[in-house]
């Protein structure tokens, strides 16, 4: 692992591959793609709120509602 330079915010992978980290995610049973993708999905989630886009449960709720 390449240390990352403080000249610029580390990125997920940057942060993933920290050696710190790597025993932290490997002690929640999680391999470092698993947590890559639930976070990326939560930000995804999270973004798509803040834009107004519904999701979960409200997702399904409107989804239903246009249905009927």
């Amino acid at each position: 692992m390449a240390p990352w330079a403080m000249t610029k915010e580390p990125d997920l992978d940057d942060l993933l591959n920290d050696a710190v980290m790597q025993p932290v995610v490997r002690s929640a049973g999680l391999s470092h793609a698993e947590l890559r993708r639930t976070l990326v999905e939560t930000s995804r989630r999270l973004r798509s709120q803040r834009e107004g886009e519904p999701s979960g449960y409200r997702a399904a709720f409107w989804e239903l509602r246009a249905i009927r």
